[in-house]
């Protein structure tokens, strides 16, 4: 399979056509509930990580090694599943947000913000709790890896 097309395998959760019986095309069936919903965290964890980001004073070095980070987490589960274990999806990326996020949550009453922004930690606790209800969800729904 080439890596083109083992890419595109990883990034549509397509766990049924893991091997292509040497065949040169390229098939990838979508998972559209599990792409949506794991596409959905990033971008909802990502976000509000960066408004709390954005709310702090002079926190450009945070930004910056928040985006590192970030770069390097997209890194790592694109090359564990490219070069390392039969994987597909993105939920390292997702899951390792929902650490950033709880991080930022435990500093979060002690930062000096820019504006008031009472409700900042109610969203904050809101992804967290999404997180946590995805993460039960696949806990109960995946197969387990022998």
């Amino acid at each position: 399979m080439s890596m083109i097309c083992h890419l595109k395998r990883i990034l549509v959760y397509d766990a049924i056509n893991s091997k292509n019986n040497g065949s040169s095309t390229c098939v990838v069936q979508v998972d559209w509930f599990n792409t949506l919903l794991n596409y959905a965290l990033i971008i909802i964890n990502v976000a509000t990580v960066v408004s709390i980001l954005h709310r702090q004073v002079d926190a450009i070095p945070t930004r910056f090694a928040s985006c590192i980070c970030l770069a390097f987490v997209i890194s790592f589960q694109l090359c564990l599943c490219l070069f390392v274990a039969d994987c597909v999806g993105v939920s390292i990326i997702w899951c390792s947000t929902f650490g950033w996020l709880l991080m930022c949550m435990q500093t979060l009453p002690s930062l000096p913000t820019r504006t008031t922004a009472p409700t900042q930690p109610t969203v904050a606790r809101a992804v967290a709790f999404l997180d946590c209800g995805a993460i039960v969800f696949y806990a109960v729904v995946s197969d387990i890896i022998e």
